[in-house]
């Protein structure tokens, strides 16, 4: 076949085929990642995912997981710094709003 000797032909064949391993294991890695991302309603990063995902028996690195979820337009949709913001006010979580408007009650 092309003259070229069978070694040569099972490394390449043994090379295609680990190629296309790592691909298919790549998209089960992206579809779990995809999955525990809907399931949690967006708010997991890389971190909670991770043990998300080990929690299910599917170990990943977290820097697979950041890379993943950049190349595939994965992003939180909750406002930590908000977050960490009023995290040691009377009413934690609390919009700024409603916060105004407990003042004006006299709540605070």
């Amino acid at each position: 076949m092309l003259g070229l000797r069978e070694a040569v032909r099972c490394r390449w064949r043994k090379a295609e085929e680990r190629k296309n391993r790592r691909i298919r294991e790549e998209r089960e890695d992206i579809l779990a990642v995809k999955e525990v991302f809907e399931e949690n309603h967006r708010i997991y990063g890389c971190r909670r995912m991770r043990q998300a995902l080990e929690s299910r028996g599917k170990i990943m690195s977290e820097w697979r997981i950041r890379r993943i979820m950049r190349e595939n337009g994965l992003k939180t949709t909750t406002d930590w710094y908000a977050y960490a913001r009023n995290e040691h006010s009377a009413f934690p979580y609390q919009s700024k709003f409603m916060i105004d408007w407990l003042y004006d009650l006299g709540v605070r």
